[in-house]
C-alpha cells in the first residue's frame, strides 16, 4: 500500500473512531411511579421493541414471548411473572422472558447512545450485557441493577424471591463514548423458579451528524480499498 492510500484509510479509521468519542457508561433508573411509565417511549429515543407484534428483528436465542392478559404461569419448577405497570397490576400486553438458563441477544441494526430497558421483577440472577459497536461489551447483574439508586432495599443474593415491584420499570444505559448496538439477556440456572422479564425495549435515535461522520469512514475505506486492487491488478 502507498503513502496515498495510507493517508486515505488513516483518515477513514479516524473519522469512525472520532463518531464514538466522549464518556464512560453511566445507568440510571426509573419506576413504574417515575418519568417513563410502561409503554411510553423516553424523550429522544425510537422504539425498538415492546413485543405487541412479536419478536423484533435481530432477536436471536432461546427466549420466547408470553401474553397478553398475563399474570404468572409455571411450567414445571419454572416460572414467568408479566412486569408490572404498577405497584399492583401486571401488563395486559405481550411481553418477553427468559427461563432458567436461556439466552437471547437483540441486535438493533443501528448504532445507539443509550438504550432504555423495562424490566419485571428482577432477581440476582438476571443479568444483562450491552453489545459495543466494534467489539467489547459491559455485564451488569441483577444485584449490580439493584443497587442502581431508586429502588427498594434489594433482598440478599442468592433468595430466590424477586426483589419488589418497585424493580419494575426503566434501566437507562448511556456511552457517549462508545456506540451500543445490541443487548444480550441471560437468567442463571441456579434457582429454577425464576425469570428474566422485558416488556419494553427502547433506544436514542441516531444524530444526523454521526451517521453522516461514520458513513465518510466507511466511504474512504471502501476507496482505499477500490485503489490498492487497482494498484495490485496493474502490476499484474
Amino acid at each position: 500500500m502507498n503513502r496515498k492510500h495510507l493517508l486515505s484509510a488513516g483518515f477513514g479509521a479516524a473519522v469512525i473512531a472520532l463518531a464514538s468519542q466522549a464518556n464512560a457508561t453511566t445507568v440510571t433508573f426509573e419506576s413504574f411511579g417515575g418519568a417513563y411509565p410502561l409503554y411510553n417511549i423516553p424523550a429522544g429515543d425510537q422504539l425498538y421493541a415492546n413485543f405487541s407484534s412479536g419478536l423484533p428483528a435481530g432477536a436471536v436465542g432461546d427466549g420466547a414471548l408470553y401474553g397478553p392478559n398475563y399474570g404468572v404461569e409455571c411450567f414445571g419448577s419454572n416460572c414467568v411473572a408479566a412486569p408490572g405497570t404498577s405497584g399492583s397490576s401486571l401488563t395486559t400486553g405481550q411481553f418477553f422472558a427468559v427461563l432458567p438458563g436461556q439466552t437471547e441477544t437483540f441486535t438493533f441494526g443501528y448504532a445507539a447512545s443509550d438504550l432504555s430497558v423495562y424490566i419485571g421483577s428482577l432477581d440476582d440472577e438476571n443479568s444483562l450485557t450491552i453489545n459495543y459497536a466494534g467489539g467489547g461489551s459491559t455485564t451488569y447483574t441483577g444485584d449490580e441493577l439493584a443497587a442502581i439508586s431508586g429502588q427498594t432495599t434489594p433482598i440478599p443474593s442468592g433468595d430466590a424471591t424477586i426483589y419488589g415491584t418497585m424493580t419494575n420499570g426503566f434501566w437507562t444505559f448511556t456511552d457517549p463514548s462508545r456506540d451500543i448496538i445490541g443487548i444480550t439477556v441471560t437468567e442463571g440456572s441456579t434457582i429454577l423458579s425464576n425469570s428474566f422479564e422485558i416488556a419494553e425495549i427502547t433506544t436514542s435515535i441516531p444524530e444526523p451528524s454521526t451517521w453522516a461522520m461514520m458513513m465518510a469512514g466507511f466511504a474512504g475505506l471502501a476507496f482505499t480499498a477500490f485503489r490498492a486492487r487497482r494498484s495490485a491488478a496493474a502490476v499484474g
